[in-house]
């Protein structure tokens, strides 16, 4: 059992909920006895990792407040998403006459560059929505939701790929486990967490099983909790993190 069980589950989601409503400078943060972290899930895995999509109406030229989590399954059976997208109420220009949009979290192969002072820690995942078959570009701040592939280790942030270069999101903060980070972005396109160093961590040990807490963590929290770091980051829109 990873994080003393339905008891330490439930306490995240009421602490989350706590945050929110007091409004605070800093999101919390989920921290707590990991044991038997879950097996990362890479592309290259039988089976591979997994996206996600759905379809969200648009209600009166408005998206409503909405998430998506990827749907990886531990090698014990649990359900331990490594990727999602927590979306407040209207961040995008929906076009005229649009009756619904598309959420898509897909990993995808790395690009050639690579980040500045880091290495990639698991998959690259690409976030779009999607109009009439078109991206949407947000007005506002979207909440990036991501895992590493193991607790502890070398400093991490959350980077966005720009096409040209991979760029650190203003702040990124651990929300979950100590292997689950969040940051807000004004962008979307391809992530990836960024390990500070020039060797990728090691490896987690094979995991046994158990509640999953950090699905609940993720899933459960979801809008309700996480969405605070977007609600707490537009001070840092467009921002550069130095490394900690």
């Amino acid at each position: 059992m990873r994080r003393g069980g339905i008891v330490a589950a439930a306490g995240a989601i009421l602490l989350a909920a706590a945050w929110v409503f007091a409004a605070p400078s800093t999101p919390p943060l989920f921290e707590g006895a990991c044991t038997n972290p879950p097996t990362y899930i890479t592309v290259a895995s039988t089976p591979p990792a997994q996206g996600a999509s759905k379809v969200v109406p648009i209600t009166a030229g408005q998206l409503p407040t909405t998430e998506l989590t990827t749907n990886e399954v531990d090698i014990g059976g649990s359900p331990e998403p490594q990727a999602q997208m927590l979306v407040p109420n209207n961040p995008f220009a929906i076009p005229a006459g649009t009756q619904s949009v598309t959420l898509r979290i897909t990993p995808v192969a790395p690009p050639s560059a690579q980040p500045a002072g880091g290495v990639i820690d698991g998959n690259v995942y690409r976030y779009d929505v999607i109009a009439g078959g078109v991206p949407l570009n947000p007005t506002g701040l979207i909440t990036i939701v991501m895992r590493a592939t193991g607790p502890g280790g070398p400093a991490r942030t959350i980077e966005h790929f720009n096409g040209t270069t991979w760029q650190t999101l203003g702040k990124t903060e651990n929300i979950g486990c100590s292997d689950t980070y969040g940051a807000a972005a004004m962008a979307l396109g391809e992530f990836a967490i960024v390990a500070a160093g020039s060797s990728p961590p090691p490896p987690p040990p094979p995991a046994s099983g158990g509640f999953p807490v950090l699905a609940v963590t993720i899933a459960g929290c979801g809008v309700v909790g996480l969405m605070v770091i977007a609600g707490g980051r537009s001070a840092t829109r467009g921002g550069k993190r130095t490394r900690r």
